[in-house]
């Protein structure tokens, strides 16, 4: 369970709209904005897609936002060629939001040939610019070896820092459970390194 997989949240308000975005910050690693739809349908949410697109709009300036939004729905009809043409240029233009859902596209071969170096750059960008749930990514896959060297160090690294950004929830669980497999110096290591890589706006992150 290492991936923290989207799970229907019995306690979660379905009238209480704010809630909505904190579930949104919660697609993470693998879990491609396709699972996290299948997700939400499954727990009945999906009613509340378009409380979705219109947080998304108030991220970003108006066209960027449609064109994200339009690359939200391209996906959700299963149109990954049309969410690709959407996804792309806003990644090349920074939109860490774009490069993470385009990381997902390469990691799981979706309207493009899978490919997990492709994916750790383009997580690597996001996470560059503070985006947590890239943050996390990376660490997974530093964990596993993919598109990276298998690093624990590494791995711990990232999820501590997001959890500092607020990924409490698989994150932190990921971060206290890779630490049991790690010597106290290996952890004292991660998380110099964490604290090396925030206080320098990520630039310096890794050994």
């Amino acid at each position: 369970d290492w991936q923290g997989l989207i799970e229907s949240d019995s306690s979660w308000d379905g009238g209480k709209h704010e809630k909505y975005v904190a579930t949104l910050d919660c697609r993470h690693n693998n879990d491609k904005l396709d699972e996290f739809v299948n997700a939400m349908k499954r727990a009945g949410w999906l009613k509340y897609l378009t409380i979705i697109l219109a947080f998304l709009m108030t991220l970003s300036s108006p066209v960027a936002a449609q064109n994200f939004a339009k690359g939200v729905n391209a996906v959700l009809a299963g149109d990954y060629a049309a969410a690709l043409k959407e996804f792309m240029p806003l990644a090349e233009a920074g939109d860490s939001s774009a490069q993470t859902e385009l990381a997902n596209m390469y990691m799981k071969g979706k309207g493009v040939p899978q490919n997990y170096k492709k994916g750790f750059r383009w997580f690597k960008l996001a996470a560059a610019q503070g985006d947590r749930i890239a943050q996390g990514s990376l660490a997974f896959m530093h964990f596993e070896g993919q598109g990276a060297l298998q690093d624990n160090i590494m791995a711990h690294m990232w999820w501590n820092i997001a959890a500092a950004n607020g990924d409490q929830t698989y994150s932190a669980k990921n971060r206290d459970k890779i630490a049991k497999e790690m010597t106290p110096a290996a952890i004292q290591e991660a998380q110099a390194m964490a604290r090396k890589c925030m206080s320098s706006d990520y630039k310096k992150c890794g050994y």
